[in-house]
């Protein structure tokens, strides 16, 4: 019973996850941001996006910026970012790293 328990946990814990990563694409300040970021994924990197694992957004030095971490539908995952001005976002692959 407590395996089932445990479960049941994660799932409410995923769900609520989600559920508010959701709430915080509708209070984008440029929610096209990840509609342009998607375009850029399929085009550069033949990539079609499965999820959005992370997105962030905000200002550095009076510049905004945007983040995101993504998983293709072949499974590679990717992080991506750009500071305005810029139009494109820069991609690379994420690897493991050893501190």
């Amino acid at each position: 019973m407590s395996f089932l328990i445990q479960m049941l946990r994660v799932f409410c814990t995923a769900s609520s996850i989600m559920a508010l990563s959701m709430i915080g694409f509708a209070q984008s300040a440029d929610p096209s941001w990840l509609e342009d970021l998607t375009w850029q994924l399929a085009v550069e990197n033949e990539c079609k996006v499965d999820k959005y694992i992370k997105t962030h957004e905000g200002k550095v030095g009076g510049k905004l910026f945007y983040e995101a971490r993504l998983k293709c539908e072949d499974g590679r995952i990717l992080d991506a970012h750009r500071i305005e001005p810029q139009e494109t976002f820069v991609i690379k692959a994420c690897e493991i790293v050893v501190c």
